[in-house]
């Protein structure tokens, strides 16, 4: 396991079956909210939330509990899990200091670290967007989000957790989300979503 951590990005293992996630819990904003609804994962834990981002996470009553809201860091407190899968930064790439973006993704692991020593982390790669929004939108650009990734790539192994390169999943040629791959170039489409999914069952480190 430590070889693998040294290595980068998790390789190809044998296909888990979605039992495998039914003591993970998945936290990302409405990309990973889409994952959830389009692939019918419905034995997992997932705390997602339109617009989260690496900050907000911490304080945002998105999570509801026992009648009242809390944050999504405070709902993993109260929560039995041994995975957890963590995906952030599309809407966080019109933040001015990447590192930053890096340091706020970083007290996430410290924080779920703390929770639980012995949980297995893993960061997914964040999805391109497609050519159109890369080339049109104000701050969402292909090229921040492959920044953010190598940046990802660096705190995975800092933090000796586990990054999974998922944007390969998805991408084309050209490094960008093709054009039937999202509604609106950024959040997919079920056959897409079907993708992320599959390439999760068959990038585990157990």
């Amino acid at each position: 396991v430590s070889a693998l951590l040294a290595s980068g990005a998790v390789p190809v293992s044998d296909t888990v079956e979605d039992t495998y996630f039914e003591d993970a819990v998945f936290i990302g904003d409405s990309r990973t909210e889409g994952l959830i609804l389009n692939t019918g994962l419905s034995n997992t834990t997932s705390y997602v939330y339109k617009g989260l981002m690496v900050n907000t996470v911490f304080t945002k009553p998105v999570i509801k509990k026992d009648g009242e809201k809390i944050s999504v860091m405070d709902a993993l407190k109260t929560t039995d899990f041994s995975k957890v899968y963590i995906m952030f930064g599309i809407n966080e790439t019109g933040w001015a200091y990447s590192r930053v973006f890096q340091k706020k993704y970083g007290d996430i692991i410290d924080a779920i670290q703390d929770i639980n020593p012995r949980a297995l982390i893993y960061i997914q790669g964040i999805m391109p967007v497609s050519d159109k929004v890369s080339s049109e939108h104000q701050y969402i650009t292909n090229a921040k989000i492959s920044e953010y990734n190598r940046l990802l790539q660096e705190l995975a192994k800092e933090k000796k957790v586990y990054y999974i390169d998922t944007e390969t999943a998805v991408i084309s040629a050209d490094g960008s989300l093709p054009e039937d791959a999202a509604y609106d170039g950024i959040h997919l489409v079920k056959e897409y979503c079907e993708k992320w999914l599959d390439y999760l069952k068959t990038h585990t480190v157990e």
